[in-house]
């Protein structure tokens, strides 16, 4: 089986490391996890980051370095861990909360 690239997303505010929990329709339901996706064709490393933190907590990133790589434990995905920093949240998203 061909192995995808998928990219993982390191939010940090402060000490704080932006984490979500995974749901029950996915492999490892319940997991607490970065935020993380794959890339799409024709889609860089960079581009797939901004995506995804978009998609799935409705925050504006800018990538920054990419710190990382490796595979996950069934050797599906190459995962490129990256560096990001918070450009905006989007209104009503609930990473705005103060929580």
């Amino acid at each position: 089986m061909e192995q995808r690239e998928a990219v993982v997303a390191v939010l940090l505010r402060g000490d704080r490391l932006l984490a979500v929990r995974r749901g029950p329709a996915v492999v490892r339901p319940g997991y607490w996890q970065p935020v993380s996706g794959k890339v799409e064709p024709g889609e860089t490393q960079e581009q797939a980051v901004v995506r995804e933190v978009r998609e799935e907590v409705g925050l504006t990133v800018v990538p920054e370095a990419r710190v990382w790589e490796s595979e996950t434990d069934d050797h599906r995905f190459r995962l490129h861990w990256w560096t990001a920093r918070f450009r905006s949240v989007r209104k009503n998203s609930r990473a705005s909360s103060p929580t």
